[in-house]
């Protein structure tokens, strides 16, 4: 497992050539990066780098919650799997579970 973090426009891209990956789940777009890219439009960019390195037949898994998350799909020729928690129409969801203690 690796989780790939970013300080700019390329950074993904680069860590994707280096490791190679075959499995990933891309959550969120969040204004919280804005203060290394710029504006959310950036983060959405830098993020989106991740989801084009991915070829059939690997499937990234992508939120289907976050809108700039799911715009990500057309980046890539891999089927993309989504989730979603919050009920949106998606290949797995986690609607009306609770979680087991």
């Amino acid at each position: 497992m690796l989780e790939m973090g970013a300080r700019g426009v390329g950074h993904i891209a680069t860590l994707c050539e280096i490791a190679s990956p075959t499995v990933g789940v891309l959550t969120r777009v969040e204004a919280v990066h804005r203060e290394n890219f710029g504006s959310l439009e950036a983060v959405a960019q830098t993020k989106g780098e991740w989801s084009s390195r991915f070829r059939p037949p690997v499937s990234p898994c992508s939120n289907a919650d976050d809108e700039n998350v799911a715009a990500m799909a057309t980046r890539t020729a891999a089927r993309v799997l989504t989730y979603s928690a919050a009920g949106a129409s998606a290949d797995l969801t986690a609607a009306g579970r609770r979680a087991r203690r």
